[in-house]
């Protein structure tokens, strides 16, 4: 009697043992799939406390991430809300705005020149083109008087000639809306003073005997 006692008490205790091994080794698996979880969540926490501290971006700076020219609309702990132009929110988890290339336009300066760009044919009176775009800048109200606008030939290929302006502005806002109000001042010149010198294909026909 005495001996079956003790052992149904000795199988008792190898199946808590075993009980036991198979606790600890699911704990040590949840833990794992626990750690894996919460990877992503401790990064964006770990990047938010970065953000707050070097700020390379803040509220209201404007910035291009991903194609997207956006303003800075809210910072939390683990996301940054940006606002783009056409009133979209973007949900950004923190940690891109740390590993992703960010174009921020209000980080140091927020004067901000932007670049205008035309296409005109090898006809087209560069000069003329250029002095009217000059004084097209400097008669808008959004120009800033800092840098002064110029226009260059960067690009002439089979068919036409590149120019690319620059304009200049108080801020980044500024300075796209001056660029596209210079760019539809400019597209109206070129119509309406030298439209035969507008971009355009030609095709060469020559007769039999040539």
């Amino acid at each position: 009697m005495i001996l079956g006692s003790i052992w149904i008490g000795l199988s008792e205790f190898a199946n808590m043992e075993g009980l036991g091994k198979t606790l600890l080794t699911s704990a040590g698996i949840a833990g794992v799939v626990i750690g894996i979880a919460a990877q992503p969540i401790l990064g964006n926490i770990i990047a938010g406390v970065q953000v707050a501290v070097t700020q390379p971006v803040r509220i209201g700076d404007s910035v291009i991430m991903d194609g997207n020219f956006s303003t800075v609309e809210d910072l939390r702990y683990t996301y940054a809300v940006l606002k783009t132009w056409d009133e979209r929110r973007l949900i950004v988890p923190m940690r891109e705005l740390i590993t992703e290339t960010v174009e921020n336009w209000s980080h140091t300066e927020v004067h901000q020149t932007c670049p205008v760009f035309l296409y005109v044919d090898y006809g087209a009176d560069i000069d003329a083109i250029r002095q009217q775009f000059i004084s097209a800048v400097k008669d808008n109200k959004l120009w800033d008087n800092k840098t002064e606008p110029e226009m260059f030939v960067v690009e002439v290929t089979a068919n036409i000639i590149h120019l690319r302006g620059a304009v200049s502005a108080v801020g980044p806002i500024e300075a796209w809306t001056l660029a596209c109000e210079i760019r539809e001042q400019m597209l109206n010149y070129l119509y309406s003073k030298q439209k035969a010198y507008l971009p355009a294909e030609r095709l060469i026909l020559k007769g039999k005997d040539q």
